[in-house]
């Protein structure tokens, strides 16, 4: 009954989510139509550029060939990329909670939060529907974002197996490339974790637009919550964790404790460090009795990025019920 009443609140049928998705298009800013070409010419070279990075280091783990080529072939380019993939993201996430703070806090500005009242509508239509409203006008641009993570991901490790294969050079040592199924689930969560952070952003934009009055305080209330939400309870569960539970490491299984840690950096940085360090190039010393040139699947990792996008589901549905419980007491609240 209760997954009933999510879809329904979320469904094209709720005229709270219709509303709202009219007046996000209305309101975008339309730029001039050659910027707008320009703008879509570079968005589509970058992608490309980002998943030719992404399936040579796949095809060169599959291959076994030196992934260190794209990174001479391409320089700084893979730099350029790293960059405009990060400000791209914080630009979105950006915009993403500037509509959802505004969502609600709107209603107030413009005098019509009573007629809400008025209309019989509950709360859970109301958050569900501009949160879903906003995650609509959002998608396809978080959809591009999550390619370009990958190839700037890619770029990461490429950089970083530039300098391990000058060191395996130097102290006559080996490099050992990533497993091919896991840069493939690398890439899958990569866009999981982009679009999860979507949902969060917007869910923490609509909180704190709920109490607001002003939509410019909505937003700053938003960026708030998500900073709080991501970071405190991490630093706290990680620090109780470290007290209370000491697991130790089993031959080729990681530890829990180091899965739960890694599962919970995830918040932090939207997944980075994880997809990093489960597609990274290593350098093996010489002498080794180990030496493997392909790494073996990365099972704790795929774990660990599979728990670090539950985190994020877990958080985004509590953030909302908070805002409908809120939105409860608001809505029967007259305006001042």
């Amino acid at each position: 009954m209760r997954s009933f009443q999510f879809s329904l609140a979320i469904s094209s049928d709720n005229v709270i989510n219709q509303a709202e998705r009219r007046y996000q298009i209305r309101s975008a800013k339309r730029l001039k139509p050659w910027r707008r070409r320009l703008s879509r010419i570079i968005i589509w070279i970058l992608i490309t550029f980002a998943l030719t990075l992404f399936g040579g280091l796949l095809v060169a783990s599959f291959m076994q060939l030196d992934p260190t080529l794209f990174g001479r072939a391409f320089g700084s380019l893979l730099n350029l990329l790293v960059v405009f993939t990060i400000t791209q993201h914080f630009y979105l996430m950006f915009q993403t909670m500037v509509l959802a703070g505004n969502s609600i806090s709107r209603e107030r500005e413009a005098g019509t939060w009573e007629l809400l009242v008025l209309t019989g509508i509950n709360a859970r239509q109301i958050v569900r529907g501009k949160w879903w409203a906003v995650i609509e006008n959002q998608l396809p641009r978080y959809c591009l974002l999550a390619l370009l993570r990958i190839g700037a991901t890619t770029a990461f490790i490429l950089n970083m197996a530039a300098n391990f294969r000058y060191s395996a050079r130097s102290l006559q040592g080996y490099i050992q490339l990533s497993n091919d199924m896991t840069i493939l689930f690398v890439g899958v969560f990569g866009i999981a974790f982009t679009l999860a952070n979507l949902g969060l952003s917007a869910a923490c934009g609509v909180l704190g637009s709920v109490p607001s009055q002003r939509g410019t305080l909505g937003v700053v209330r938003g960026f708030i919550l998500q900073i709080m939400l991501t970071i405190v309870p991490v630093v706290i569960l990680l620090y109780s964790i470290r007290i209370f539970y000491t697991f130790g490491s089993i031959q080729g299984v990681p530890s829990v404790y180091y899965a739960i840690v890694d599962a919970f950096s995830t918040l932090i940085d939207n997944g980075l460090t994880l997809l990093m360090s489960a597609s990274n190039i290593t350098h093996i010393n010489p002498g080794s009795d180990h030496f493997v040139l392909i790494a073996p699947f990365a099972v704790g990792s795929v774990i660990s990025m599979l728990v670090g996008v539950c985190f994020f589901i877990v958080i985004t549905c509590f953030v909302l019920w908070v805002a409908e419980k809120l939105a409860v007491f608001e809505l029967a609240t007259p305006v001042n």
